[in-house]
């Protein structure tokens, strides 16, 4: 596993903190369906009070998503900006980890196997 922002605490964070699930509503996207693994598997990496933190964090987020369902269209529309922002980041991030990174590296990806292990 090499450095990439899904190895962070952080973006875990904020996805328990907003209610999202690792593989929610990938039914059918192989790439999605295969990454979860991979960032459930990252969590064992990450310290323990980080770990602790996250899985903290997901009753108050699915009780956040909820809410903003119930208290309007104002309110679930400032939750999805929200979400979208979060979906430019990361899509910017595969696209700055693959001009930067990734071009460089002309093996197939199945046998990049990363710095951390």
């Amino acid at each position: 596993f090499g450095e990439t922002g899904a190895q962070s605490s952080l973006i875990p964070a904020i996805d328990s903190s907003l209610g999202l699930q690792c593989g929610a509503g990938v039914k059918g996207d192989a790439n999605a369906a295969g990454l979860v693994p991979y960032l459930m598997t990252m969590r064992q990496y990450m310290p323990p009070k980080h770990r602790e933190l996250i899985v903290d964090l997901e009753p108050g987020g699915r009780a956040l998503r909820e809410a903003c369902k119930e208290h309007g269209v104002e309110t679930s529309a400032a939750f999805d900006m929200v979400l979208n922002r979060l979906w430019e980041f990361r899509t910017l991030h595969m696209e700055l980890t693959h001009k930067f990174v990734r071009q460089w590296d002309k093996r197939d990806d199945a046998e990049v196997l990363g710095t951390g292990g």
